[in-house]
């Protein structure tokens, strides 16, 4: 089969155009955002005096406030920009320390970034992003995963060392955005080639190629499926692996799910219960009701 028309769980996330996961440019700053050249800010003042000064992070990372002159702000969050412009604006503003003056800093226009998105992508290169961009934004700019790239391992250097490895599963299945970090100029995205690639058929909700971590089980590849169907025998699936140009069968029980890793390649194969059981009989003939009827505490006997 072609690999290129495998779908493969979670590869066409960043493919979506209406999931492009741009970010938000009118909303409040995060008080956690780091100031950098070319971020705009407003001082406001008022109360009994009053002053709004709209400026600039100059290129060595200050901005110039009237009457008060530089004040370093690059590689400080808001929250202690705020802190150190407050401390320097108090020299001329003895009102801000009895509360009888009150100030302000927010962003008014954000700076532009450039991150590297390298590896198993869909265009690789170097991208301006606005800099309250992430991580998963990053990715869709680039095209996404390729159809061979991972979406389980997908790691983030700063400063030229590894800051973060990221798996996209966990933000698809269980929620967790902490995955979708906050970038910084410079940041460097590089996305690996998949280490297992492993395949669900038969009677399961989602039948499709699945990414598998090192150590994960038929356990584990049953939830990323979506459990079995209602119609599943989920007591025993079969497991077909290549192994050096041969086909190895396995037979993996229930209780031997979450202990039976899977490795790349691997098929596993879900069949559906069959049309037996366990508590009814069927009577036919000369009697009024022809039919089947269950078998329970008030009905036991032939009579």
């Amino acid at each position: 089969e072609n690999p290129k028309v495998v779908r493969i769980f979670g590869h066409d996330m960043f493919n979506n155009s209406q999931m492009t996961f741009e970010p938000n440019l009118n909303i409040a700053t995060p008080d956690n955002y780091v100031l950098g050249a070319g971020d705009e800010l407003i001082v406001d003042v008022w109360g009994n005096s009053q002053m709004t000064h709209q400026t600039v992070v100059t290129p060595d990372g200050r901005v110039v406030i009237p009457d008060v002159g530089p004040v370093a702000v690059a590689g400080l969050t808001i929250s202690e920009a705020k802190t150190r412009v407050r401390n320097a604006l108090g020299a001329i503003y003895e009102g801000l320390y009895d509360g009888s003056v009150k100030m302000s800093l927010t962003l008014s226009g954000i700076r532009s970034i450039q991150v590297n998105v390298m590896g198993e992508v869909g265009v690789a290169g170097t991208y301006t992003l606005p800099s309250l961009a992430t991580l998963f934004h990053a990715l869709y700019v680039a095209g996404g995963v390729n159809e061979i790239g991972t979406l389980r391992n997908i790691k983030l250097y700063r400063g030229g060392k590894l800051f973060s490895e990221v798996d996209v599963y966990d933000y698809i299945l269980n929620g967790k955005s902490e995955g979708d970090i906050a970038l910084r100029d410079g940041d460097l995205i590089s996305v690996s080639a998949y280490g297992k690639l492993v395949e669900v058929s038969g009677e399961v909700k989602r039948p499709m190629f699945f990414e598998l971590r090192s150590g994960e089980t038929v356990a584990d590849l049953v939830e990323f499926a979506g459990g079995f169907t209602n119609n599943a025998n989920a007591n025993v699936v079969s497991v077909t692996r290549r192994q050096g140009g041969k086909y190895q069968s396995f037979t993996v029980n229930q209780p031997d799910f979450d202990k039976f890793v899977v490795e790349d390649g691997d098929v596993i194969s879900v069949g559906g219960s069959i049309e037996r059981y366990e508590n009814r009989v069927e009577i036919k003939g000369a009697v009024y009701r022809e039919g089947f009827y269950a078998i329970n505490e008030q009905t036991r006997t032939l009579k």
